[in-house]
């Protein structure tokens, strides 16, 4: 499991590359569809999918707090249908913002992740769970799934990279 400090320098890895490469495109880019996402998405749908899953994270962490079965379970249940439902439902939202909607999504939603889990006691972030669930043991672990890619906890962002890199360069 990694430590607080390790999560956030993932997240802010992830965010800086991001930001990087969006400095490289203009506004037609942003938007032409179809180009990330397995030619579903546009750039600016890629950020929101990217924002939707730090906010999960948030309301896992406010979910926890209050002693309650996190929310993004039944998605985790559902397994890859689940997520793909998710990722629909928040396309569908996506689609409805502009640019800078999502951009601020974005930028909230992570700042306040990082500020979250930089604020979080090591006694909160590596808590037992307290819910069934066989493949977290902790809230660390919890939230580095939620906002996580294979085989690299809060790595999320690092899973989308390549695509974008590919589109923008």
């Amino acid at each position: 499991m990694l430590s607080t400090d390790e999560a956030i320098e993932v997240l802010e890895s992830g965010n800086r590359a991001i930001r990087e490469l969006l400095e490289l495109i203009d506004a037609d880019e942003l938007v032409r569809p179809r180009t990330m996402g397995g030619g579903a998405w546009s750039v600016k749908d890629l950020l929101g999918h990217i924002a939707f899953w730090e906010e999960l994270a948030l309301d896992t962490i406010d979910d926890w707090r209050r002693h309650e079965r996190p929310g993004v379970m039944a998605i985790f249940e559902r397994g890859p249908a689940g997520t793909d439902e998710a990722n629909a439902e928040n396309q569908a939202r996506t689609v409805k913002e502009s640019p800078s909607e999502v951009h601020a999504r974005l930028e909230n939603a992570h700042r306040a992740l990082v500020g979250s889990i930089g604020a979080m006691l090591d006694s909160e972030w590596s808590a037992a769970t307290f819910f069934e669930d066989p493949e977290h043991h902790n809230l660390g672990e919890l939230l580095g799934s939620v906002v996580g890619a294979p085989n690299k906890p809060f790595g999320h962002v690092d899973a989308h990279l390549d695509e974008l890199r590919a589109y923008v360069l």
